[in-house]
């Protein structure tokens, strides 16, 4: 164990801020809830030893923030972190269609639908829609589901003024190879 000590240091509003302490708050439920504090002052931030921040900058990640260390000499210490099995979101955009059971259809719509992470770390996506005669106003729909955000924005006629995809080029089929010794396969023989 080092005998370090370290400032947990994050970025809110656009300030580096540095954790004081906790308080209590009471919610609207008459429970209370434990809330880290933050400063921008350095002077009045808490030194934590190394393992204490680690703790705290981890239970900070959880809550979706993105912490990082600060040695007493203003040296930053950025965390390496794990990624849980099932929390990966697609980074690449997709194709979504609302044409159902019809995807092979020359004619379907297809539009792009683009994933965003959450501050909470749950993943959505969004579709945009821009607006004609408004200069290029843009309104986004967001959803847990890549047909939830199209179908939101069928729902308020704005679907038209999203951005297309090109459809999918459909499969090629396979070429049939005739069996030459009569239809009868032995062992060893491909399929």
């Amino acid at each position: 164990m080092s005998a370090d000590r370290f400032y947990v240091v994050l970025e809110i509003y656009g300030t580096t801020q540095f954790y004081q302490r906790e308080t209590e708050v009471l919610d609207g439920k008459n429970h209370f809830i434990v809330k880290p504090c933050f400063v921008v002052d350095r002077t009045q931030a808490a030194k934590l030893g190394e393992d204490a921040a680690l703790f705290l900058a981890d239970r900070l990640r959880k809550l979706g923030s993105q912490p990082w260390l600060e040695k007493m000499d203003g040296t930053r210490v950025d965390l390496p972190w794990k990624t849980e099995p099932g929390v990966a979101i697609p980074r690449a955009a997709v194709r979504a269609t609302l044409d159902l059971g019809d995807e092979s259809n020359p004619n379907a719509e297809w539009y792009k639908v683009f994933p965003i992470d959450r501050p909470n770390g749950a993943g959505q996506w969004f579709i945009k829609a821009v607006l004609p005669n408004t200069g290029g106003c843009v309104q986004v729909f967001y959803s847990t589901d890549p047909l939830e955000c199209l179908r939101h924005a069928r729902d308020l006629g704005m679907l038209q003024y999203c951005e297309r995809a090109e459809a999918p080029t459909p499969p090629q089929p396979k070429p049939v190879t005739s069996n030459t010794n009569g239809g009868r396969n032995r062992p060893g023989d491909l399929s």
